[in-house]
């Protein structure tokens, strides 16, 4: 069975659903009544996500970027994991998506390996670049600031090193074909729209702005902020949107389908512009200038005319913004950002070679006073560079740099054995949203998240489909296999 594939109704009833009912027995009989549920539940996600594992991806790929939809479960009732994690774990509706998924891939090579059948080979894409993150991460906990210690490994496992399971190991191992590819696109360019219109619709409502302009923001979905109630994750999402939007397009042969496409990376830049996050408009003014010096050039200079004209009309927007950027309010966050970046270099100062500990930054922020009485609640530090540089040291900070080289490298090596027109173009635009979305982290607070790591396993996974790397899926007839277990 392909890790793509969907079986029948028929194939319901095989060894799997045996194995799972006797799990289930067993956990009722011997487990304590939250313990056994959590295993069941746990169980019968796995089974649903082996059963129908393309349906289980493409929901997470549509749920991915809402990383404000978050769940909360009591736990204090478990022993050992009630303590570690004070009593309750929160976590994204996606991530407990993403989790089913990879267990079920685990489960399923287990299964496979005990019943002597072929199995699939993994795709590590990068995975020893981004082990020294995590390493380097994980050896804050022997910083002369004494950090917590459950803090720093709990912090290194999630979200550091499952943002690669999740974000690259995932569609790197699920993502097979140009025409799974294209789906991946699509879901994620009709979310990016829905957003775009959430953003629009927060122009005529929900905004007490009394400037001439409202800034766009993200609204509620039944008392829900599913991707986060700031309006800066709506525009580092919107910033990724658009060249997926863009990507679709140049994927698609239909000319409907096309027009759709543009349609909606037009919409995704013009609200991410709307929201007048400085960082938006830096990290689309990125992906554009990469654009223009690769993939749009020879258009360029044959259309130089309308790009100027382009530049023109949208002066006013640009004025606009300058004048934006001297309100007070958003004085107060530049202010806010100032102080987080001498704190963070104050912590390195005090542990250079392991900072200070790995997700310790938001606590130390909370014993400056003086932040806590000029700008209110501690934040994270607002920039990727100045949060490893805190919490790991220079260690981190050269982790980071390797694996900044190690990918450039690994694109440069993709991009010289594309040759068809088409994909490298979609490979172009989705180098420039990877591109963008590293360029938004220099100054926000989303680095472990699908925000970022997305971007960089889609890239990844499209490298590796266009340049014939992926390998050839095992086929199999599952009858036998399950012959094979009840014999």
């Amino acid at each position: 069975m392909k890790i793509g594939e969907t079986v029948s109704i028929r194939s319901l009833l095989d060894a799997r659903l045996i194995v799972l009912l006797c799990a289930a027995a067993m956990a009722i009989v011997l487990l304590p009544p939250h313990i056994s549920f959590l295993l069941i539940a746990g169980l019968s996600g796995v089974f649903l996500a082996w059963v129908f594992p393309r349906i289980a991806f493409y929901a997470w790929v549509a749920l991915a970027p809402l990383i404000g939809w978050t769940a909360v479960f009591g736990v204090g009732s478990i022993p050992i994991i009630g303590p570690i994690v004070n009593g309750s774990i929160e976590i994204g509706v996606a991530e407990l998506l993403a989790g089913l998924l990879f267990g079920t891939l685990l489960v399923k090579q287990f299964w496979l390996w005990i019943v002597n059948a072929p199995r699939e080979k993994f795709l590590f894409p990068l995975l020893g670049a981004f082990l020294l993150i995590f390493f380097a991460h994980a050896l804050s906990l022997f910083s002369p600031a004494h950090p917590d210690a459950l803090l720093v490994i709990k912090y290194s496992f999630r979200p550091v090193l499952w943002a690669y399971f999740s974000c690259v190991f995932l569609p790197a191992n699920v993502i097979r074909s140009k025409k799974q590819l294209l789906v991946v696109l699509a879901i994620l360019t009709i979310v990016g729209a829905v957003f775009s219109l959430d953003g629009m619709r927060s122009l005529w409502y929900g905004s007490d702005d009394q400037t001439v302009l409202a800034r766009a923001h993200p609204m509620s979905f039944f008392g829900v902020f599913p991707i986060g109630d700031n309006h800066n994750v709506l525009a580092e999402f919107l910033s990724f949107a658009a060249p997926v939007a863009l990507a679709l397009a140049a994927l698609v042969q239909t000319r409907l389908a096309k027009q759709g496409a543009f349609f909606a990376a037009g919409l995704a830049c013009l609200v991410a512009i709307l929201t007048f996050a400085r960082s938006a408009w830096i990290s689309l003014g990125t992906e554009v200038l990469f654009l223009c010096a690769t993939l749009w050039r020879p258009w360029i200079k044959q259309h130089i005319r309308a790009v100027l004209a382009i530049v023109l009309l949208f002066l006013p927007l640009a004025a606009y913004m300058l004048m934006f950027m001297n309100q007070s309010g958003v004085q107060s966050s530049t202010d806010s950002r100032a102080m987080l970046i001498g704190i963070a270099y104050q912590l390195f100062e005090g542990s250079p070679l392991f900072g200070v500990g790995a997700g310790t930054f938001v606590d130390r922020v909370a014993s400056v006073w003086i932040f806590n009485y000029e700008f209110g609640a501690p934040l994270d530090s607002h920039g990727l560079f100045q949060k490893v540089l805190a919490e790991t040291g220079l260690i981190g900070i050269a982790a980071l740099l390797v694996f900044f080289f190690l990918f450039g490298r690994r694109l440069v090596q993709m991009k010289r054995v594309i040759s068809e027109r088409r994909e490298q173009a979609v490979f172009f635009y989705l180098v420039a949203g990877t591109i963008g979305a590293f360029v938004y982290q220099v100054f926000n607070t989303t680095y472990w998240t699908s925000h970022l790591w997305l971007p960089v396993g889609l890239v990844l996974t499209c490298g590796l489909l266009f340049s014939r790397r992926v390998p050839q899926m095992v086929k199999r007839n599952t009858n036998q296999v399950v012959t094979a277990v009840l014999k």
